[in-house]
């Protein structure tokens, strides 16, 4: 699969988009469910116990991915790839979180900023750099882009109202499926004005 969508394989960049803006929020919601599910599954590992730290870093990982989302779209108009490397951060992101919360790590002096950097070396640094100057796909961009904005500012408040305890619960999961359901019909209201 890495060979697939690697950004040095010529066929990972599309000349056209052959995805539309539903299909883009289909696949953004599917990103911010899977990591909020790979927290849950790995919170046991992270040596955090404050909710607000753990607020902070959910919401710097969310920030992270939705990045490397949206400059994957922008570079390659490849939606699958987009996925692909959205999923590839939120594994990177969690674990190099893991790696540093440990007490025998601390020496390294460590933190979020370090790992959203090393989430970019593995992903976007290495995208070929496209000219987006003049992007026949403008248009789509200024409504995909917000939407998607919407979407991880929707997630980062969820996490701050709700995210109060530690450990992180399927309730909380739930009511982030509940939340970004919410959003969705927003979203397609807007859409179809």
């Amino acid at each position: 699969m890495d060979e697939e969508f690697s950004f040095k394989n010529e066929h990972t960049y599309k000349e056209k988009r052959d995805f539309t803006l539903i299909s883009v929020h289909d696949h953004y919601r599917h990103v911010i469910l899977e990591y909020m599910t790979y927290v849950l599954k790995n919170q046991t590992k992270y040596a955090i116990h404050n909710s607000n730290t753990i607020s902070y870093i959910i919401i710097r990982g969310l920030e992270t991915i939705t990045h490397v989302f949206m400059m994957t779209i922008l570079h390659t108009n490849n939606i699958d790839a987009a996925l692909y490397y959205a999923q590839k951060s939120i594994i990177i992101y969690t674990e190099f979180i893991t790696q540093i919360t440990h007490g025998k790590n601390a020496v390294f002096d460590l933190n979020s900023r370090d790992a959203v950097v090393y989430v970019y070396k593995k992903t976007i640094f290495m995208l070929k750099r496209r000219s987006v100057e003049n992007n026949v796909y403008a248009e789509m961009d200024a409504e995909a882009f917000p939407m998607v904005n919407n979407m991880k500012t929707g997630t980062s408040k969820y996490v701050v109202d709700n995210i109060k305890n530690v450990p992180i619960t399927e309730q909380h999961i739930e009511g982030l499926i509940d939340n970004l359901h919410h959003i969705r019909m927003n979203d397609a209201q807007m859409l179809c004005v």
